[in-house]
């Protein structure tokens, strides 16, 4: 994962979602992955792009922040179900 330095192992596809928003001009088709850190490597992310990121941070599934937050994509995944932790 160029964007955050780590590198991943047992990667899976999970889902793919394509968000359209048309008076937004927005249209991503979006695949979400699920893989485990190879922390033989590293198991912290770094901000490899500080121009075009925020930062990273590790997050539970059950406090990302509300829908209105989040880049569209997840919010729809999220809105169909989408749970890569099985949490409840």
């Amino acid at each position: 994962m160029e964007e955050t330095g780590l590198k991943l192992k047992d990667v899976s596809f999970q889902i793919a979602v394509n968000t359209i928003n048309v008076p937004a001009e927005y249209h991503y088709v979006t695949i979400f992955l699920k893989g485990e850190v190879d922390v033989s490597y590293k198991a912290e992310p770094e901000n490899t792009e500080p121009d075009k990121c925020e930062g990273w941070e590790w997050r539970k599934w059950t406090e990302i922040p509300p829908p209105d937050e989040l880049f569209w994509s997840l919010r729809d995944a999220r809105a169909a179900g989408f749970d890569p932790c099985g949490s409840k």
